[in-house]
């Protein structure tokens, strides 16, 4: 009982989240609670976080183009920290430069929807341009690493999926330098590395010691068409073929000739003299017909005649 009410308790408090967060956003509120690096809880600017901001965009997209490892590197060696307090790493200067908040955009990342920040809390640092740039540039960055084919690193890497979306898992750290796994698209999901290899390898030697297991990777029989059969069939016909060519193009050729050298095509005379079995059943019906009317007319005119001659 207890349990039940705890449960209720939870999806009860998710849904009242969740119902805060649409009125945020249609108000044009950020729904984080955590601080955003460049402005206070309240919104205000931080001259100096904004400025790292801008710099971390212009290294990002300027000739030559600095890597989110080395835009780690000057953050945490300029004292920056993240919201949470920790050094920045790779995948929070992934965020950072992926997150529209920066360009004055509050993103709904389970439909991808942008609402605009209003009022004068949470001004813009970059423009939306440039901000879009940028993700156009991590997006063909992750083209460019599966066109690569490099090997994966880690037991799920290419192959694990998000349980939420769907999306291709991807490995990282969490800020207290744990490795994880964690969704490639969304920021939503994220799940300590070790005890899911641990989990997924212990799964896969179980059911390879299992009994079937060489009936599943022992590849199939093609049980298709047999080739050899089908090309024979066709040779004898293209020589069907040419062996009535002559006949066909003679229009002088009689229909009966060109029958019997067409086994299983019926001939012309048993084509026009269709039997009583094969007429219509309306012939069948006229026929009868017209016979009894006959045999109605005769025995009326052998009366007629009986009766003549008893009158005489």
């Amino acid at each position: 009982m207890l349990a039940a009410l705890a449960r209720f308790e939870a999806r009860r408090k998710a849904e009242r989240q969740i119902r805060s967060n649409e009125r945020r956003r249609a108000e044009g509120i950020p729904t984080s609670a955590w601080k955003a690096f460049g402005w206070t809880r309240e919104g205000e600017l931080i001259e100096e976080e904004a400025e790292a901001v801008r710099r971390a965009f212009d290294a990002f997209l300027g000739e030559p183009s600095l890597s989110i490892r080395r835009i780690r590197e000057d953050l945490n060696s300029a004292g920056h920290r993240t919201a949470r307090g920790s050094e920045f790493s790779v995948d929070a200067v992934r965020y950072l430069l992926a997150n529209p908040q920066y360009a004055g955009y509050i993103k709904h990342y389970s439909s991808g929807e942008l609402y605009p920040v209003k009022g004068k809390a949470f001004p813009p640092i970059v423009s939306e341009q440039t901000w879009r740039a940028a993700v156009a540039k991590l997006e063909d960055n992750v083209r460019r690493s599966a066109r690569q084919g490099n090997q994966p690193k880690y037991l799920l890497s290419t192959i694990g999926l998000c349980g939420k979306c769907g999306a291709t898992l991807v490995s990282g750290t969490n800020s207290r330098k744990q490795p994880t796994y964690r969704c490639g698209e969304q920021f939503h999901l994220t799940r300590q590395r070790e005890p899911v290899d641990a989990m997924v390898t212990e799964a896969v030697l179980t059911r390879l010691s299992s009994v079937d297991v060489h009936d599943l990777v022992m590849p199939q029989e093609d049980a298709g068409p047999d080739r050899e059969e089908l090309l024979t069939e066709r040779n004898g016909l293209v020589e069907r073929v040419k062996e009535l060519s002559p006949l066909l193009r003679d229009i002088h050729q009689p229909v009966l000739e060109i029958t019997a050298a067409s086994p299983g095509v019926p001939s012309a005379a048993s084509a026009r003299a269709p039997s009583r079995q094969t007429s219509p059943r309306w012939a069948r019906r006229r026929s009868s017909t017209t016979t009894s009317s006959r045999t109605r007319r005769t025995s009326s005119g052998s009366s007629s005649a009986v009766r003549r001659r008893w009158r005489r």
